[in-house]
């Protein structure tokens, strides 16, 4: 029984890793980890505790870098206008542990409604795959008509959806979704961060939360629980879609948008049994490697659980360890080291073909970043799914 837990807490550590380092996307490390694991061969049991502490561990630690770096995963794109200003009002703490909140509150309510979701999701998926096709339309105009420019948002959504037509009809589809996300979204957050100068504001130590803020949670799981069941839609999409549903006020927006992320991925590994299809790159790891049954799913649950219990409980240390290394460490060596790990593994995993498509998908990924449209980068999955539903492709 113990090494499922150390296998959650070693799983929680390298989370904290990939949400403090900007760009460090934990499908890096779970990809990377699957060559070793044919290997070495371990319990899949512990490899499952494993990538449900990391994934939940990195969904609460990794909006540090997008508050007080202004370095932003496309999940927590959408905090830094509000977070940041909350760090220059000496209000960081706070802004953090609202996203805390909001991914603790979004568990609680999974497991309040978790009977609920078995019933429901496997009766009405049936259904709306029969309206998939639409569906995806649906948020892929959505995703082009609430950007700021329509044409750049339609040019990357274009440029992205041709990638994804591209690699997953070719070579090395096993790892190639490593490079395509690389690219799209670590490559340009860490590129950006390393040219930034930080000069971060004394932070209060000491600030009020109001215990109605527990209630945004419910706009957060109900974003993670669409971006878990539509295939490409992910958790930046999603919070988009629910943004009008949240709290107006910035508070309470990241308490909501705190959740977001949390409930996808556990949404994500019950969508793995349920519907039979992974929606995550942690359920896609998992798939690969052996079938996701229902008592695997709720070890994976309780495992995921273990994880944000853990991480919530760590979380206010990590952010102080943070702020210290922010005055610390040189992050334009710890931005170019990072580059130099995610060109490594691609080409470990996927080789020349696989840096090819990292330099690709990165060209793509700075020009969304530039022009402010990097949800438009989610059509790498969206228009290749939206293929698939309608017949016509793989």
């Amino acid at each position: 029984m113990i090494e499922p837990v150390l296998a959650v807490s070693l799983g929680v550590a390298a989370g904290i890793f990939t949400g403090l380092i900007p760009g460090v996307h934990p499908n890096t490390v779970v990809f990377t980890t699957i060559p070793f694991y044919f290997i070495y061969r371990p319990e899949f049991s512990l490899f499952m505790a494993f990538i449900s502490g990391l994934s939940i561990s990195h969904t609460l630690h990794d909006f540090l870098p997008a508050l007080f770096l202004k370095a932003p995963e496309a999940e927590s794109a959408l905090s830094s206008l509000p977070g940041i200003e909350m760090v220059q009002e000496g209000l960081g703490r706070k802004a953090f542990v609202l996203t805390v909140i909001g991914g603790l509150s979004s568990s609680t309510i999974f497991v309040i409604v978790l009977p609920i979701l078995f019933l429901v999701l496997e009766a009405v998926y049936p259904v709306l795959n029969q309206f998939m096709q639409f569906i995806l339309v649906f948020f892929l105009l959505f995703i082009i008509f609430e950007s700021r420019s329509i044409f750049n948002a339609a040019l990357i959504a274009g440029l992205s959806g041709l990638l994804g037509l591209s690699v997953l009809s070719g070579p090395q589809q096993q790892f190639i979704l490593l490079p395509v996300f690389s690219g799209l979204f670590a490559v340009p957050a860490v590129s950006y961060s390393i040219f930034r100068d930080f000069e971060i504001p004394e932070q209060k130590d000491r600030f009020q939360i109001s215990s109605s803020r527990i209630k945004e949670g419910f706009a957060g799981f109900g974003s993670g629980l669409i971006a878990g069941v539509i295939p490409g839609i992910g958790a930046a999409v999603s919070t988009t879609f629910l943004t009008p549903f949240m709290d107006s006020d910035r508070e309470g927006f990241l308490t909501g948008l705190g959740g977001v992320n949390t409930s996808d991925i556990l949404i994500s590994f019950l969508a793995l049994y349920l519907i039979g299809r992974p929606r995550s790159g942690s359920s896609v790891a998992l798939q690969m490697i052996s079938e996701v049954r229902i008592p695997e799913v709720f070890f994976l649950i309780g495992c995921s659980l273990l994880g944000a219990g853990l991480s919530g409980i760590l979380s206010l240390k990590v952010l102080d360890l943070f702020l210290e290394l922010v005055d610390k460490v040189n992050f334009r060596f710890l931005g170019f080291s990072v580059l130099g790990l995610i060109f490594s593994i691609v080409f470990f995993t996927t080789g020349v073909y696989g840096i090819v498509v990292l330099l690709t998908s990165g060209f793509i990924g700075f020009i969304s970043l530039l022009k402010e449209c990097r949800a438009s980068c989610m059509a790498v999955l969206i228009i290749p799914a939206l293929t698939y539903f309608s017949g016509s492709f793989m």
